[in-house]
């Protein structure tokens, strides 16, 4: 006879088996797992730590700052020095083409006074040997272009703008600027020997007028405004002898005054060569 098979052995084995399967069930229902569910890489948290910085680099980090600054304010100084210098070089190229322009001025300024003085002396002579009647021509040309006397006209542009712009600072060689001001300061003595001129010429005028025919006078003026030497001896409107010494004596005034004149402006042109010559010398101009 077969024994009888031993199921209380089986029996919970098979009973663990149901409860796994159902547990297994239970937990795939619960947590479901997508079929395309990104994987999550593993990443890593990195504490940083914070030290507290030493001097040194509080230091180093002020100073590459400082430093920085620093080189950037040098390099717009440079530049602006540079600007400065082309604009020192400029004032003086142009205040040199004045001068050569102020030398031409004068040379011809200086030889119409000197002939002016000429004949102011001439005037004098022929009154002081009471010779008036018989060379009364030339005594009216005399008289007639006695009184005429041009001005000095310089060129002033560039020192007035040295002057009221400030430009005198951009000139770096004090010696230079010095000149400057000292050439252009011998203006002031020139211009009030005009004006003395001026005064007295028109003193001169109102005596010429009671001893020579205003007539004649007009007559002797040409389109162009010269005086001619008339031809015909025209008559005085006094012969009094105190009235021609009284001319010949404003003459003579006149005829100091513009001797002044020539004095001075003949050392105005020589300061404005000697002034160009150190430009040059200092600067090394080539205009």
């Amino acid at each position: 006879m077969t024994a009888p098979l031993d199921n209380t052995d089986n029996q919970p084995q098979a009973s663990l088996s149901v409860q796994e399967q159902l547990s297994t069930e239970n937990t795939d229902q619960a947590s479901p797992i997508p079929e395309h569910q990104p994987s999550i890489p593993n990443m890593e948290v990195h504490h940083h730590t914070h030290h507290p910085k030493k001097w040194k680099e509080y230091f180093w980090e002020f100073f590459m700052l400082f430093l920085a600054v620093f080189c950037g304010f040098i390099a717009e100084i440079q530049v602006e020095h540079y600007i400065e210098h082309q604009r020192e070089r400029q004032y003086l190229k142009n205040l040199v083409n004045e001068l050569e322009q102020d030398i031409v001025t004068l040379d011809h300024t200086i030889a119409e006074i000197s002939e002016n003085v000429y004949r102011l002396d001439t005037l004098i002579k022929i009154i002081g040997a009471n010779e008036q009647q018989t060379k009364k021509n030339d005594l009216y040309y005399l008289a007639r272009i006695a009184s005429r006397l041009g001005t000095l006209s310089i060129n002033d542009f560039t020192i007035q703008q040295l002057k009221y712009s400030g430009g005198f600072r951009l000139i770096r060689h004090v010696n230079v600027a010095k000149e400057i001001q000292k050439h252009y300061s011998k203006l002031d003595i020139i211009q009030k020997l005009y004006g003395i001129d001026i005064q007295e010429a028109s003193d001169y005028r109102m005596m010429a007028l009671s001893v020579f025919d205003p007539i004649v006078f007009d007559g002797l003026i040409t389109p162009n405004n010269t005086v001619l030497r008339p031809l015909n001896s025209p008559a005085y409107l006094t012969n009094d002898t105190n009235a021609f010494k009284r001319i010949a004596g404003m003459a003579a005034y006149m005829k100091n005054t513009r001797k002044s004149l020539t004095m001075y402006e003949t050392d105005f042109k020589s300061s404005a060569r000697a002034l160009i010559a150190l430009i040059q010398k200092e600067y090394s101009l080539s205009l």
